[in-house]
């Protein structure tokens, strides 16, 4: 029991003597913790049994030392403090310096340029941000999660804000000075409130997920707009109209290394209004995936490529005109429900698995002879009346119209020599086939044989002039 009763203070004393350890200073004065630095002395953190709480006024100088700066983590978790009066000798504030705290409001010291990385994240309560002098940068978090800021005026001299530097924060609105040329990844992610961005200069760049799931309404990219990542405007989902200036930007939604991001404009379900500028030649995977209301999109003059899922359940679309089209990808217009027609140029070389799967009021396409590949299953449950079979494709992939039920008039191509088992399955109303090919094509059917019986029994079979013998012996 003797040896008990030792061991315990001597714990205590270990662990009490730690603690004082990670608060370490040179100097208190004033109630306020200090440690000497290079050019004079900077706040420090306070013991976490002494937190800063109130109003704190800290001094030109303590102890004889220049008070030059605030250190990294120096009032984290301070939830009882109100404001901060900081003084004009201060050259910099350090990293997380007010994380957490219970701050109402700060005026920025115009001696300092800089708003290090999470210098205000997570300050619930703070209302009001002044600033008196030339900030040029607005670092990595600064801001992120200050729910309770509705409004900010950004000076005209910040050039750079970085990543999800307001996130998650009570923005309402917020205009982009003109010397800021890209918006970072996140930077206004998750800011539901955030109904309007104004851009007064010349950005170029808008990051990955930069705007992700605000409550923007209506959005106008500048002429000098060259880049727009994925998830830029991810699930915005109050955002109806969207318009995008000048003629620099040429791929629409890059996805590039960051796979962690889908869609331009994933999940925008209210999204009813696009005007795309004709310099752009690529719209990237999912880049309209989900949205169901738009109904009224251009698509470019120079748009050459519509990626996967680009524009898949967008039931709303009415129609599709392309001009310099070569590929659609896969799943494209995936349950495009209301799509009616499409309209493809002769320069079209490729037509991706399920591109126009279950779009079911798709009545007519046009196939260009010049086509080299359609996918697996690109019309299956499609609408489609008719259908004429490029001239340029030897093969018909598997459950190539599997489904569609309207089908009525199949023309096949006189270079056509090979059909994918489920080609025409479930097309039981077929009445006319018109196969050009002097040599009847071959059916791999894998136990289904090629048309459904009602097509066998009703539907004309038409073929080259003496040929009959060569399909009936087929």
């Amino acid at each position: 029991m003797r040896f008990d009763i030792l061991f315990k203070p001597i714990v205590s004393a270990v662990m009490l003597s730690a603690a004082f350890m990670s608060y370490a200073y040179d100097f208190i004065e004033d109630g306020i913790y200090y440690n000497i630095v290079d050019g004079g002395c900077e706040v420090a953190e306070a013991a976490w049994f002494d937190p800063y709480s109130g109003d704190v006024v800290i001094p030109m100088a303590a102890n004889g030392y220049t008070v030059v700066g605030i250190g990294d983590y120096a009032f984290r978790d301070c939830s009882g403090l109100n404001t901060v009066l900081m003084p004009p000798t201060l050259t910099y504030i350090g990293a997380w310096a007010f994380t957490e705290c219970g701050l109402l409001s700060i005026e920025w010291p115009a001696s300092v340029s800089e708003i290090s990385k999470g210098t205000f994240s997570g300050c619930y309560n703070l209302k009001s941000v002044t600033f008196s002098g030339r900030v040029r940068e607005i670092g990595e978090s600064a801001f992120e999660n200050c729910t309770a800021l509705t409004s900010i005026e950004l000076p005209e001299s910040v050039t750079a804000i970085g990543e999800r530097a307001f996130a998650g924060s009570g923005l309402t609105s917020i205009i982009l000075p003109y010397r800021i040329l890209t918006i970072s990844e996140s930077t206004f992610a998750g800011c539901s409130d955030l109904s309007s961005v104004t851009f007064d200069g010349d950005v170029e760049s808008v990051g990955y997920g930069a705007f992700e799931g605000a409550g923007l309404v209506s959005v106008t990219l500048p002429e000098s707009i060259m880049e727009l990542n994925a998830g830029a405007f991810r699930d915005c989902s109050k955002l109806e109209t969207v318009e995008i200036l000048g003629n620099n930007l040429i791929t629409l939604g890059y996805g590039g290394a960051n796979s962690s991001y889908k869609g331009l404009f994933y999940n925008c379900g209210n999204l009813k209004s696009v005007k795309l500028p004709d310099s752009v030649e690529s719209i990237d995977g999912y880049a309209f995936y989900g949205c169901g209301s738009l109904s009224l999109i251009n698509m470019p003059d120079n748009l050459q490529y519509v990626n996967t899922s680009a524009f898949e359940g967008c039931v709303s679309l009415p129609s599709a005109e392309f001009h310099s089209l070569q590929d659609i990808g896969y799943k494209a217009f995936y349950g495009c429900s209301g799509l009616q027609w499409v309209k493809l140029p002769d320069c079209m070389e490729s037509v991706g698995q399920s591109a126009f799967e279950d779009c079911s009021s798709l009545a007519s396409i046009n196939l260009p002879d010049g086509i080299e590949n359609i996918g697996f299953g690109a019309f299956a449950g499609s609408g489609l009346k008719s259908v004429k079979w490029p001239e340029s494709m030897t093969e018909m992939n598997s459950d190539m119209f599997n489904g569609c039920t309207n089908l009525s008039s199949v023309t096949l191509g006189s270079k056509l020599n090979e059909i994918s088992y489920g080609a025409f399955e479930g097309c039981p109303n077929i009445v006319e086939v018109n196969s050009l090919n002097p040599t009847p094509p071959e059916f791999w059917t894998y136990g289904f044989s090629g048309f459904e019986d009602e097509v066998y029994g009703n539907a004309v079979l038409r073929v080259p002039v003496g040929s009959r013998p060569a399909y009936f012996k087929a």
